[in-house]
């Protein structure tokens, strides 16, 4: 029996909090949200709680792609695409190995369509489509009202085998409208039409034209931006035994320097005098001046397997005595030398200093200059070489003393140096560790399988580190810390991205390019509300809510989820779950724009009539009595930006 009648409300909205007990969750936290961003400020300065993410765009083409399975025969019949009904699918065995990651299809728009046209990869069994593998879409805008070629991309490219078949599925998503139209040929094969459901595919005596493109399946090997003085700024990366220059303008890949060692795994660069230095622990010391590749010898210097330029000084880590770190001399030196033997052409044998000592079996992983000195890593610990020439350098044990996994563990800005180590992911203000993941997102970074492959970059004031799931086998997350917000964590799914460079010089615009961890291929960062044309898979969730009793049942009476209407319409899944069953109601909601729309709506489902921009906040009511509630906002589309403030609510406390 009811004894207690209390309103609740829900506004102050943070990040995830998987560490800390759900009766001690406070100050607004989610046990776990996915692809959501905090406070997001939006171009028409509507500013809320929690906003979907963008995801990356276009950069620039594959370095290599394939046509491999394809049907372009000429054309000879049409069939309509249309939401929910209205869908064709095309069965294809592929005649190579690779990474599926273009799919062109012909299609035409008709007076009425509207909404993007996903496209969706499937694995066979039984000669039906089954499970999704991936999925990305063709935007209306690059559909014409004749039939012609559109692509769609895929930011998760599945690895394939020569023979394997798979299901092209086309559909309209479930916010558009009309019908566009795909071409047709009577001598296609293994296609399946419904014009009801998914569930109800038939099959049919024709087939879809399509083309199918692979690309290989490789990762980067090391990328940088070189900023110039005297020429646009050049975007570099290393694949295979080959180092190009990207130029996303004529949409071309050019060779720097080829017939580099095609065992080496890691790459690392910097520049001083106008060049690109790189080295990679099996090719000796080379530099670009944006014209000429050179090699640096001297009978003095080593193979060094990482690099960086302090005090006027190319520092570097020995690749087959890892514990030993070696210096060029300085601008200048030697005196009364020609300018090519000086500087970090000139390597001296007494330039050098073992850290901590030699063959310690904790060998150098990073070297990074900041605050007036050299930050050196080792795996089990970190050292500052401070002063300014040899007869000055003095080497101590930091006191913040942990160390990083790998070089490319680390990144730094000004203030901080962040770095993955071997319990957790670190801050080093150049004297104390903090470990920031332990307190928030402990059991993500646990459960990566692969820790020195986790690489963080710091971009518009977050520090993101990308990762591998549990059971992935590449960086295909990415845990986000928001040093604006003091540390609150933010997770984004479905990213696939091996590491990322930040065009940090005032001639560019700050722009972020995310390099694919499945082939060859960078994105532009945070583009659109789709990820490549990938949907966008959103979700916040409240934590478990005790209302303060855990021990009495508590009855939701009324529950007003607070959104914010955005540019277009679509429906949402507002759902209630109860006791930890992880088994939620759901409902769906419109989020209508510039008012509700004739068909875009039942009588009785709570919509609104009227409004612009404007969600009106429609009552939400659910059964039961539970000890805890926790209420989850989804929404799994492209362009689809869904704006979150909050939620109100009326509840009855039972008895104990």
């Amino acid at each position: 029996m009811a004894t207690n009648e209390k309103v609740g409300i829900q506004l102050d909205i943070r990040g995830v909090d998987m560490v800390t007990p759900v009766d001690l969750l406070s100050d607004g936290r989610t046990p776990w949200s996915k692809n959501f961003r905090l406070y997001a400020q939006q171009s028409d300065s509507r500013q809320v709680a929690v906003s979907s993410r963008k995801g990356p765009g276009m950069y620039i083409e594959p370095l290599v792609e394939t046509q491999d399975a394809s049907n372009t025969s000429t054309g000879d019949g049409d069939a309509l695409i249309g939401v929910t009904a209205n869908i064709a699918a095309q069965k294809i065995t592929l005649t190579d190995d690779g990474r599926l990651n273009r799919v062109d299809l012909r299609l035409r728009s008709t007076d009425g369509a509207s909404g993007p046209v996903i496209i969706s990869l499937y694995s066979d069994q039984g000669g039906r489509p089954t499970r999704i593998l991936s999925q990305s879409s063709i935007g209306s805008g690059d559909i014409s009202n004749i039939f012609e070629w559109a692509t769609a991309r895929f930011v998760n490219a599945p690895l394939l085998s020569d023979g394997q078949s798979v299901w092209i599925v086309v559909e309209t998503q479930d916010d558009g409208g009309g019908f566009y139209e795909i071409e047709t040929v009577s001598t296609g094969t293994d296609a399946k039409y419904s014009d009801t459901s998914f569930a109800s595919l038939e099959d049919v005596n024709w087939g879809i034209n399509y083309r199918t493109f692979l690309a290989p399946n490789e990762r980067c090997k090391g990328g940088f931006r070189y900023n110039r003085e005297d020429g646009a700024n050049v975007t570099v990366a290393v694949y295979g035994d080959t180092l190009y220059n990207l130029n996303p303008t004529t949409n071309t890949w050019t060779v720097i320097k080829d017939e580099l060692d095609e065992a080496a795994t890691f790459y690392s660069f910097d520049t001083a005098d106008g060049k690109l230095f790189w080295v990679n622990g099996l090719d000796g010391l080379m530099c670009w001046d944006g014209t000429t590749v050179t090699t640096i010898t001297d009978p003095e210097l080593p193979i060094l397997s990482m690099i960086t330029f302090h005090k006027d000084r190319l520092f570097g880590v020995v690749a087959n005595d890892r514990n030993k770190v070696v210096w060029s001399e300085a601008p200048g030196n030697p005196e009364g030398s020609p300018s090519n033997q000086q500087w970090y052409n000139a390597w001296l044998s007494t330039s050098f200093t073992y850290v901590p000592a030699p063959k310690t079996g904790s060998p150098v992983t990073g070297i990074v200059s900041f605050q007036d000195s050299l930050i050196i890593f080792t795996q089990n610990g970190k050292y500052v070489l401070s002063g300014y020439d040899a007869g000055s350098y003095t080497l101590r044990q930091s006191t913040g003393f942990k160390g990083a996994l790998h070089f490319r563990n680390i990144a730094h800005d000004e203030n901080f140096i962040y770095f993955v180590s071997d319990d957790g992911l670190y801050s080093f203000n150049g004297s104390k560790d903090d470990n920031i993941s332990i307190r928030r997102i402990q059991p993500l970074f646990a459960a990566c399988p692969n820790k020195e492959g986790i690489v963080p970059v710091v971009w518009e004031n977050k520090v993101r580190f990308y990762m591998a799931s549990e059971t992935s086998l590449v960086n295909d997350m990415c845990a986000l810390y928001n040093r604006g917000l003091d540390g609150e964590w933010e997770i984004d799914t479905d990213t696939f991205v091996d590491f990322a460079v930040h065009f940090d010089d005032a001639d560019d615009s700050s722009e972020l390019l995310e390099f694919s961890s499945q082939y060859a291929m960078p994105f532009l960062a945070e583009q659109a509300y789709n990820s490549l044309g990938a949907p966008i898979d959103f979700e916040y969730r409240f934590k478990y809510d005790s209302m303060g009793l855990p021990a009495q049942k508590k009855r939701l009476r009324r529950y007003y989820p607070i959104l914010q209407g955005v540019d277009s319409t679509f429906k949402i899944s507002i759902s209630m779950d109860k006791d930890f069953q992880n088994s939620p109601r759901n409902k769906d909601v419109l989020l209508a724009v510039n008012g509700t729309k004739w068909g875009s709506f039942g009588w009785g489902d709570g919509t609104t009539w009227g409004g612009d921009k404007s969600f009106k906040h429609h009552r939400q009511s659910y059964s039961g009595s539970a000890y805890y509630w926790q209420l989850r906002v989804a929404r799994k589309g492209v362009n689809n930006r869904v704006a979150f403030v909050g939620a109100q609510y009326k509840y009855r406390i039972k008895r104990m």
